[in-house]
């Protein structure tokens, strides 16, 4: 019987007083971390304006990006053992081969 008593009062005093204390050390922790946390973004944020701006491009966007090229439509006729004729139309994209690499400087 003294044994359920004690129990029962050591369940009471955890209930009334360690129980309320853990739950505020967790929320204590998470107020802590979310203010590490906004402090890590503002100084990453700061260190990103510190940054020099990038260099720009040494090359002009407009060298060398396309290539022009013409599409070619070739017509062909064949006819068959019967005397017909039959004409196809075919529109093909040819290779280019006129293009010479350049090395830059």
């Amino acid at each position: 019987m003294v044994t359920f008593i004690v129990i029962c009062i050591l369940l009471m005093v955890w209930a009334a007083i360690i129980g309320p204390f853990i739950k505020l050390l967790r929320v204590s922790r998470s107020w802590r971390k979310a203010a590490e946390e906004q402090t890590r973004a503002r100084r990453r944020q700061q260190q990103r304006q510190q940054q020099p701006p990038r260099p720009k491009k040494k090359i002009d966007p407009g060298v060398g990006e396309y290539v022009e090229f013409t599409e070619t439509t070739s017509t062909r006729s064949t006819t068959s053992a019967d005397g017909t004729t039959r004409t196809t139309t075919t529109e093909t994209e040819s290779q280019i081969t006129d293009i010479t690499w350049e090395d830059l400087p």
